[in-house]
């Protein structure tokens, strides 16, 4: 998989470097999303067993809070504790950290990918900035509403179900969602797990069907030099891109 979407980066084809750019973006995008859900699931889990005699009593949270109060108190409960446990904080804040980077990383190859595909998809300044507003952590939802929208416009001109419903689910605010309902303590790990699996969905989605089109592409190209040049020789491949004229 690494080696087909290593190929797209150095393609001539500025469509195709741009659709590998994106799809290696995104894939660096969603191991962000999954860090740092990994990380909440476990400052969660940590406050859920503090709630059930981990911690002193007096020091418990009280059940009728909002779920905002609710998770602010539960996560500062969870850090305080983690910090009197030197080894897990330091693997917890590996993890955090290989995330952010992860993200910057991805960023950079999702703006350079929508910059690329500028020329033969509309609105990908929706996605360029989407993709900016990862690194403003109150503007992450907006973000992914923004790359969701464009990852829709994408599979629209790529005729790809798929890549238009990962561009959906991208776009709505999975953890905003989470907040508007009261958390009972006990079940935070559940939710926010749950919070997890449905954010990632999308973006791995979208992942997964550029590369089905980067890999239909350089089939289809492998297809073309053996002297096929028929759409018909290979039906799994559109060759309504114009890519079987880039030789």
């Amino acid at each position: 998989m690494r080696e087909t979407i290593r190929r797209a980066l150095k393609d001539l084809n500025p469509e195709i470097r741009g659709l590998g750019n994106l799809t290696y973006g995104i894939w660096s995008i969603t191991f962000f999303i999954a860090a740092v859900g990994f990380f909440s699931f476990m400052l969660s889990l940590v406050a859920a067993l503090s709630h059930s005699k981990s911690l002193p009593a007096e020091s418990r949270l009280i059940p009728t809070a909002s779920s905002i109060q609710t998770l602010l108190a539960a996560y500062i409960q969870a850090s305080a504790f983690l910090l009197k446990n030197v080894v897990t904080l330091i693997i917890m804040s590996a993890i955090l950290l290989a995330g952010v980077v992860s993200l910057f990383y991805g960023v950079y190859r999702t703006y350079k990918g929508f910059s690329y595909l500028s020329e033969y998809v509309p609105y990908t300044g929706l996605g360029k900035a989407g993709a900016v507003f990862y690194l403003i952590p109150p503007l992450i939802p907006v973000g992914n509403i923004l790359l969701g929208i464009s990852l829709f416009f994408i599979g629209s001109k790529y005729k790809s179900v798929k890549l238009k419903v990962g561009g959906i689910m991208t776009a709505i605010p999975f953890p905003l969602l989470g907040l508007v309902v009261e958390m009972p303590i006990g079940l935070l790990p559940l939710i926010i797990f749950i919070m997890l699996l449905a954010t990632i969905i999308g973006p791995s989605i979208a992942y997964n069907e550029g590369y089905s089109i980067l890999k239909k592409y350089y089939s289809y190209v492998s297809y073309e030099k053996l002297g096929h040049s028929e759409p018909e020789a290979h039906p799994d491949v559109s060759v309504d891109f114009g890519w079987h004229d880039t030789g």
